[in-house]
């Protein structure tokens, strides 16, 4: 893990997380999350999974007190339009209400960019503070 958070660190030196993959990712696998975690809190990341399953590294990384953030909602995972991602983002909006924040993610697509900046100017983020992934991890 060492010799691959090292290559990782190089090729990307701006770097304030490491993000799991959707679809066969680590996150589930408690002795992946046993090994990341300590490698990322050595190197002041933090850790981005997805909000399915029980997600053993998220529960491993609150654990050691490494900061971790789990993504909510894809905006446009499946090329939506306009107005699913809107909605997508008002239930965000109801879950951050809830929970304190909410992690979305999305492409840096028009269409997404175009819904985002709609959806903001409509007032429904009003309550809200929008802020960038970065925002949540100390640097």
């Amino acid at each position: 893990m060492e010799v691959a958070m090292e290559a990782l660190a190089a090729a990307f030196p701006d770097a304030l997380a490491l993000t799991d993959l959707r679809q066969d990712g680590a996150q589930g696998d408690r002795a992946w999350a046993g090994a990341v975690v300590p490698a990322l809190a050595a190197r002041g990341y933090g850790l981005v999974t997805w909000d399915q399953g029980l997600n053993a590294a998220d529960q491993v990384a609150r654990r050691a007190g490494l900061p971790a953030v789990t993504i909510f909602r894809d905006l446009d995972a499946r090329d939506e339009g306009a107005p699913v991602i809107r909605r997508y983002l008002d239930r965000a909006a109801f879950k951050a209400q809830q929970d304190g924040r909410a992690v979305v993610i999305g492409r840096l697509r028009p269409e997404t960019v175009a819904a985002l900046l709609e959806w903001a100017l409509d007032g429904r983020a009003a309550s809200l503070g929008l802020a960038p992934l970065s925002a949540v991890f100390p640097q």
